[in-house]
């Protein structure tokens, strides 16, 4: 009921229309479709759209209900292109000369602009076009000289570089997105700033785990695709990380195309690094507290501890 109240995909539906506030000609969302505004619908934070389409490839495939999967993965798609073109200018090659900034965070009906509807702040430009950064998240990172471009963009013109306390600069999102092409300078400056504020929305842990698995695994790998949706590869150091979740009942093959074959077993999510472990956490307390004691006693497959 929710897929089909923001998305109904029947033309027909009695109950919602169709596709909503998704606009096929544009190819991009609206926030809503009032246009109770002179300049026509908007929509201010792209990257909320895209955790949306993200969301129906997930569930639908969790449901096995290819329709919804496959109505998310055009969404998907669709949606990361008017991003790239409309936002982003990528390619540069539809921003007017008068764009100061290398993205904007509002396209409406009739114009673009980088204020939001609650600042001016230009940190906060940046922050809700990346905001939240997950798995669905993988778009931002294709094109790398983009990404570093906007990164050297965010370092001149906001204070995250001296861990400015600013509400509308959320150093945990800037972090995860230079993960995308320097993860180790992220971790560092993550280090450096223990007293941060946590976006809304964002764990410590999120953000934590998001750095060091982007460390392990590094950039995403466009060029080389899957035969199944919920899959993604990386390279680094000459070596190419193949991951993939299944949330169905039985073990599946993911085919990428490159010729390279994962395994992944029923209800996980799994990476051609993986290495079976196996461990006991003990601890001499009934509960954790500073100072206290843990062991972690952990064995490699071949029994090595």
């Amino acid at each position: 009921m929710l897929v089909r109240d923001a998305a109904s995909s029947d033309r027909n539906d009695a109950m919602f229309p169709y596709l909503r506030n998704f606009n096929p000609y544009s190819g991009q969302s609206w926030a809503d479709g009032f246009a109770n505004n002179p300049q026509g619908n908007n929509q201010e934070s792209s990257s909320e759209s895209m955790v949306f389409n993200s969301s129906l490839i997930l569930w639908g495939q969790l449901t096995a209900d290819k329709a919804i999967r496959d109505l998310g993965i055009y969404l998907y798609t669709t949606e990361q292109t008017a991003i790239e073109e409309y936002y982003m200018d990528i390619h540069q090659r539809n921003f007017p000369p008068s764009q100061k900034y290398c993205l904007v965070s509002r396209v409406w009906g009739n114009s673009n602009d980088n204020g939001t509807f609650w600042t001016g702040d230009i940190a906060a430009s940046y922050g809700i076009e990346l905001y939240p950064i997950h798995g669905g998240a993988l778009y931002l990172g294709q094109d790398t000289v983009y990404v570093k471009r906007l990164w050297d963009e965010i370092k001149a013109n906001t204070g995250i570089m001296s861990n400015q306390a600013n509400p509308n600069l959320w150093h945990d999102i800037m972090w995860e997105y230079l993960a995308f092409i320097d993860p180790a300078t992220a971790i560092q400056m993550y280090n450096s700033y223990p007293e941060l504020s946590i976006k809304f929305g964002v764990s410590d842990a999120q953000t934590y785990h998001w750095l060091h698995a982007m460390n392990a695994l590094g950039r995403v790998d466009v060029a080389l695709t899957a035969d199944y949706p919920i899959a993604a590869a990386f390279r680094q150091f000459g070596k190419t990380t193949y991951v993939a979740q299944n949330y169905s009942d039985a073990a599946i093959t993911v085919t990428f195309s490159d010729g390279f074959k994962l395994e992944v077993p029923a209800r996980k999510m799994v990476t051609s690094m993986d290495s079976p472990i196996g461990g006991d956490l003990t601890s001499s307390f009934a509960q954790a507290y500073v100072g206290g004691n843990i062991k972690l006693n952990v064995t490699a497959s071949d029994g090595t501890p």
